[in-house]
């Protein structure tokens, strides 16, 4: 199977270990998540109504585990973080969502004060962990 999209494996992947995603029984092939990523990723490009929804089916305790952190956090909180643990860029979130940079960096500040990370903790590397 052919991945067009770049993006799956230079951002993605940079981040993740495979075997790491099979040992938590997210997926029993690779193949099959590859695909699975790159409809979400197309899904969270087009800014579909359905991405968090597919999200979620994708990986199952996400949101709760996320709410675990801090119950407070909203619903936009939680599809920012699902954007941030496919590693969308701040601009790539902005352009997605058609607000500004300064926005999206806002919302992240927010979360990531919600969330109790550090400065020297690295937001994409600590969500992605989840």
């Amino acid at each position: 199977i052919i991945i067009t999209q770049a993006k799956i494996s230079d951002t993605f992947f940079s981040n993740v270990d495979i075997n790491l995603i099979k040992e938590k029984n997210i997926v029993d092939n690779n193949d099959e998540f590859l695909i699975s990523i790159s409809e979400l990723i197309q899904l969270a490009n087009e800014n579909d109504d359905t991405f968090y929804i597919k999200f979620k089916e994708m990986f199952p305790d996400f949101e709760e585990k996320m709410l675990k952190t801090n119950s407070t956090l909203k619903p936009l909180d939680l599809e920012f973080c699902a954007y941030i643990k496919l590693n969308f860029t701040t601009k790539e979130i902005a352009r997605i969502k058609n607000i500004s940079i300064r926005a999206v960096e806002g919302r992240k500040y927010r979360i990531r004060k919600a969330l109790k990370i550090t400065q020297d903790d690295n937001m994409y590397t600590w969500i992605s962990q989840l």
